[in-house]
């Protein structure tokens, strides 16, 4: 069963995911959260 803790991780993870596919960046399975969030960072640094 899931904790409320657990449900927002995954959501967090979820809408980082999210922001990254709208980035073109797909590459997103396996990676952890810091991970996900250091590649938003750049993606992000990148557009502009």
């Amino acid at each position: 069963m899931f904790k409320a803790v657990d449900t927002l991780e995954i959501s967090k993870e979820n809408h980082i995911i999210e922001q990254l596919h709208k980035l073109g960046f797909y590459k997103t399975n396996g990676l952890s959260y810091k991970e996900l969030v250091h590649k938003l960072a750049v993606e992000k640094s990148g557009r502009e």
